[in-house]
């Protein structure tokens, strides 16, 4: 029997990808952010190696994940020069391999894995039951996988983004909105989330689902209504969001199926204390939209100025190739008998609306819904009803 907390639940991971109730213990406030003065590019980078190298003392064997991407980049040197026996993984998306990410590694020894993933959402039901939310994104699922028969500490660069300012294209359409008032951030930030709602949110629930957007402005304007300057304000957002209530616990969860140990140099007490009281302008630079300053600055004095230079990496899929790969299939075959419509949480004429449109499934706004739908079915078959067992394959 669904509770109204459940509801509640569904409504938020449906809109902005996860919930963010109960507040994290982790959480932050606004009064963490207060940027230092005298804060410089030179001193805040010396302070990250420091932090970083001696967070890699004394380690034998350690896995590590790696992209291609500055994060992952500057992990893997820092490792490189304390860990003798260094294992990496990197996700192949679309089964090619990433130019910069070959010759980032041939610049050390390390024992290398190139996983390939041929069907995502083939243990949905597993991951589903892992991490006991309706979260389809799920890839480094099998990153995490493979990864645990190799090693047993498994190094990542969670915490880069938040800390570091990585959502550079997000912070970009932030700043060109309308910063007037707290609510108006609020709506300015959710339209740099845009792939993680839908125009029409309102009616992709059903009978059983009372949505409407205020609730769910009143879950963010807390971030917005303090003394901040407005990109401070989203970094707090972005910490005390997504951070916490989705990539933080879904990997630990994983971790924890895996007997994996994770290791999150980034999220260290000592360096979340430190980086974000590093100023804005350290962080991001308006002007050339380049974000992560201090971590490129980093490599560059590491002589790895070609990698100083690059964009965001990671192991990113285009959700609309693999809605048109596997996903399309393994919705139509699931929800023609759906318990999510039955139950009034879920609109089929919204389902039917969008999977009769081509417009819709070239978007990825809408293929992200389709795909949230889906985890949703089967969480509620494996939950709910248990319906479906968490061996079952899609």
């Amino acid at each position: 029997m669904l509770t109204d907390a459940d509801k509640k639940e569904i409504t938020n991971i449906l809109t902005l990808r996860y919930s963010p109730v109960p507040l994290s213990n982790d959480a932050k406030t606004w009064q963490d952010f207060i940027p230092k003065n005298n804060v410089t590019i030179d001193g805040a980078s010396r302070t990250v190696h420091e932090m970083l190298s001696g967070s890699f003392a004394g380690m034998n064997k350690l896995g590590l994940t790696v992209s291609g991407g500055i994060d992952s980049s500057v992990l893997l040197h820092s490792a490189s020069k304390s860990v003798e026996n260094l294992v990496t993984f990197s996700v192949l998306v679309d089964g090619k391999k990433d130019p910069m990410l070959e010759r980032m590694i041939a610049n050390y020894e390390t024992d290398h894995h190139d996983i390939v993933l041929d069907r995502i959402f083939k243990e949905m039901p597993r991951h589903i039951w892992l991490v006991q939310k309706p979260m389809w994104n799920m890839w480094s699922y099998y990153l995490l996988k493979y990864a645990s028969k190799y090693c047993d500490i498994l190094c990542t660069g969670d915490g880069g983004d938040e800390l570091f300012g990585g959502y550079t294209f997000r912070y970009q359409q932030f700043l060109n909105g309308n910063l007037a008032s707290p609510i108006d951030r609020v709506k300015s930030y959710l339209d740099g989330h845009g792939r993680d709602w839908v125009p029409d949110q309102k009616d992709l629930f059903g009978k059983s689902i009372n949505f409407d957007w205020d609730s769910v402005y009143s879950l963010l304007v807390p971030y917005f209504d303090n003394p901040l300057e407005p990109l401070d304000q989203v970094f707090l957002a972005d910490f005390n969001g997504k951070l916490l209530h989705d990539w933080h616990p879904m990997f630990q969860r994983w971790a924890d199926a895996f007997n994996l140990k994770l290791f999150r140099p980034f999220l260290s007490k000592e360096m979340i204390s430190f980086a974000l009281r590093i100023p804005v302008s350290l962080k991001y630079d308006r002007n050339s939209s380049k974000g992560k300053l201090i971590l490129r600055h980093l490599l560059a004095s590491y002589g790895l100025q070609e990698l100083s230079a690059q964009g965001k990496q990671g192991f990113a899929f285009d959700t609309i190739k693999l809605w048109q790969k596997e996903g399309k299939e393994i919705f139509e075959n699931i929800m023609d008998q759906s318990e999510v419509v039955e139950a009034g949480l879920i609109s089929m004429e919204w389902i039917d609306r969008t999977l009769g449109s081509q417009e819709r499934q070239a978007s990825h706004r809408y293929v992200n819904k389709l795909l949230g739908i889906l985890a949703l079915e089967v969480w509620h078959r494996i939950f709910i009803t248990k319906s479906m067992s968490l061996n079952q394959t899609l």
